[in-house]
């Protein structure tokens, strides 16, 4: 029976059935921009259609300047007929975050524009796909386990301690990789969540974004969601996938699903049997290591959860330089 929004009106009233609710509606595909490959827009030519997400399509687009051929990525974002007001001051929101960010680890916006009817952010082009991609492809090696998971811990302590951002939408779809100085790198994008914290700021509504990346405390809405305690839970989630090859908090039952990650009830010896395997040849010691940095950031009390900085400087870590 597929799950609609009617599936938790027999649950008890609670922040995590009122989450889950978010995520129960039926889907459509945003409206698509009546462009063509070719058509000029403020000095960008069109391209190709190259992903759609639930508020915009992303297309390719280019610059030529004596000669030389850019290739950039352009997110195309339909203006809402109802309440435009508001989606501007979202939209303006998420502009201002990213377009004060500087780092190795986080895709670039190198320009925004709107019309009557669109916004528009040209940012980075990447052509190699996201951790998602990666993951669905084949096993990882633990090199590259690790090295692309300490890109992605770098991007987030520069977020929550130079910045003071929280990103709170950190998941595999989101991590886009780029080959870089000989290696894969990760490259952290989508704003459109992100807010900045302090200890002062308070909400009161759910509000993390996809529910298996959900730190519990969202779930359980024990505190206010501003704290970068929720981005190192993702984090963790995301490390998980990159191991394992699956998320760690799956079930076909939303509300079961939830009762799993407000359980932290996720599964340790699957860790060893996928990082100790033969194809991965992962020795104890670095099983081990994985294991235990699992245990410190899968904590359903945000106050022993590690931070960032912790995690960056884990063991598996060693000899990384933390940018």
């Amino acid at each position: 029976m597929p799950v609609d929004s009617t599936s938790y009106d027999g649950l008890p009233q609670s922040p995590a059935t009122a989450y889950l609710s978010l995520f129960s509606g039926t889907s459509s595909n945003p409206p698509e921009a009546d462009f063509e490959e070719g058509q000029l827009l403020h000095d960008y030519v069109i391209g190709k259609v190259i992903g759609r997400g639930a508020f915009g399509t992303v297309r390719e687009a280019y610059t030529i300047d004596n000669s030389t051929k850019q290739t950039f990525a352009m997110k195309i974002i339909k203006k809402p007929s109802n309440d435009p007001e508001a989606i501007q001051s979202t939209f303006s929101k998420e502009i201002n975050i990213w377009k004060s960010l500087d780092h190795p680890n986080i895709l670039k916006l190198i320009n925004q524009f709107e019309t009557d009817n669109f916004y528009y952010c040209v940012m980075e082009y990447t052509s190699e796909g996201s951790l998602l991609d990666r993951v669905r492809k084949e096993p990882l090696s633990i090199q590259l386990i690790i090295d692309l998971s300490f890109d992605l811990a770098c991007a987030l302590r520069y977020l929550h301690e130079d910045k003071y951002i929280i990103h709170r939408d950190v998941k595999l779809e989101n991590c886009l990789i780029q080959t870089r100085s000989g290696r894969l790198s990760v490259l952290l994008c989508d704003f459109g969540m992100a807010d900045f914290y302090s200890p002062s700021k308070h909400h009161d509504s759910c509000g993390q974004g996809s529910l298996p990346y959900a730190a519990p405390e969202v779930l359980l809405n024990q505190h206010p969601i501003y704290d970068p305690k929720l981005d190192v839970w993702s984090f963790g989630v995301v490390l998980y996938a990159l191991a394992v090859g699956s998320l760690p908090f799956v079930h076909s039952f939303e509300p079961k699903l939830v009762t799993k990650i407000v359980n932290a009830d996720w599964d340790r010896q699957m860790v060893w049997a996928q990082l100790g395997g033969d194809e991965l040849q992962g020795d104890a010691a670095t099983v081990y290591d994985f294991v235990e940095l699992f245990s410190h950031i899968f904590v359903v009390d945000r106050h022993a959860r590690w931070s960032i900085r912790k995690v960056c400087e884990h063991a598996i870590y060693k000899g990384k330089h933390i940018v």
